[in-house]
Formats: C-alpha cells, sequence, structure tokens
C-alpha cells in the first residue's frame, strides 16, 4: 500500500513476470457489472489458480473491490474474497493485493491468515528518488550525469516514481524542441538575397 505513483502496480508487475505457472489479475474492470456476475468471475479466478499452481492472484485497487463494508454489494464481494482466500491456504497460490489506503478496505480480509503480510511504499527520500532516476536513467537519458540526478533528486521533496518518470520525459521533450529549434536556426540562411 502507499500514495499513488510509488510503484504498487509497477511492482504487481514484476511479481506478475516472476515465473508462475499462470497469473491472474483481478480489478475493478475485470469484474462483471452485477453483483452476481462479479462474485462468479472472483470464484472462477480463485478455482482456476489452484487448478493452475504454482500461481498468482494479483489484485489491483483493493479498496474499489473490497472497501469497508456499507452496502450489500461490497459485503457481499468482501464474504467471497474471504471464502476465496480461506479455501486455497493449502493451495500453492500467491495472493497479491494494492491499495492506496488500506484503512479502506474491509477489515476481514487484513487478518494473519488472508491478506497478512502488509507492505508499505512510501514516498521516496533524497537517496530513493537519486535510485529511482538513475534506474529509469537508460539510453534515453544517457546525458544526465550522476552530479545532475543528485540535484534532481534533492530538489523534487514529494516527488513518487511515476512523478520523476514523467518530469524525465518532459525535460527530454524540452532539449529535443530546443534542438530542433537550433538546427532550424542554423539552416536559414543569415540574410536573404536581395529581390530583383
Amino acid at each position: 500500500y502507499g500514495p499513488k505513483g510509488t510503484g504498487k502496480t509497477a511492482l504487481l508487475k514484476q511479481i506478475g513476470n516472476a515465473g508462475w505457472k499462470q497469473v491472474f489479475r483481478i480489478g475493478t474492470s475485470s469484474l462483471g457489472r452485477s453483483t452476481s456476475e462479479s462474485e462468479t468471475k472472483l470464484r472462477n479466478i480463485f478455482q482456476e489458480a489452484a487448478r493452475a499452481k504454482p500461481s498468482v492472484i494479483l489484485i489491483d485497487q483493493l479498496e474499489f473491490i473490497a472497501p469497508k463494508r456499507t452496502n450489500f454489494e461490497s459485503q457481499s464481494l468482501v464474504s467471497v474474497l474471504c471464502e476465496n482466500l480461506d479455501a486455497i491456504q493449502s493451495a500453492s497460490v500467491l495472493v497479491v493485493a494494492a491499495t492506496r489506503h488500506p484503512n479502506n478496505v474491509d477489515d476481514a480480509l487484513r487478518t494473519p491468515h488472508r491478506l497478512g503480510t502488509e507492505i508499505e511504499l512510501q514516498v521516496p527520500t533524497a537517496q530513493d528518488r537519486a535510485e529511482i532516476l538513475r534506474a529509469i536513467r537508460g539510453p534515453a537519458f544517457a546525458g544526465l550525469s550522476d552530479e545532475l540526478i543528485d540535484f534532481i533528486a534533492e530538489k523534487t521533496h514529494g516527488y513518487v516514481g511515476a512523478d520523476l518518470f514523467a518530469l524525465l520525459q518532459l525535460v527530454c521533450r524540452k532539449a529535443r524542441q530546443r534542438q530542433l529549434l537550433e538546427q532550424g536556426t542554423s539552416i536559414l540562411p543569415a540574410k536573404l538575397p536581395p529581390q530583383e
């Protein structure tokens, strides 16, 4: 869990790429329009995951799928999730969920035998931001020296990984525009020839 842009979805993708026999993804868009359709889809995913072990079930935006119980629909989906998490405890199935706000997730899921391990992805420190910048620098940002990266990391307090990536993209666009503008002016003649 953690604020927007701290890398929760990216971490889920990395976990999904870790060599499972099958990866199952649950998100707000993957569930049905009606409560009964959503319940059926959830049950099917958990049953398929138990058959395809070792497998992983990745749940993004858990607070929208299983919010604190306020109405019948959310209570229904939470109950189905709890039932299925209990059913796969002995199977080789890993369930990983991401949320911005863990306190908005139903408490029945936040127990030691269901989704018991909670990992907070915090807003990065200056040192963390420098590491993130170095990791995403790649060949596209090869001109960024370590000194410049450290300077940017110091000046971007409160930025998360997504913000830093967007900043580097903006810097590259601006540099490319400036480069094209400079090339365009060097192609033009210094003086236009006199008209006859």
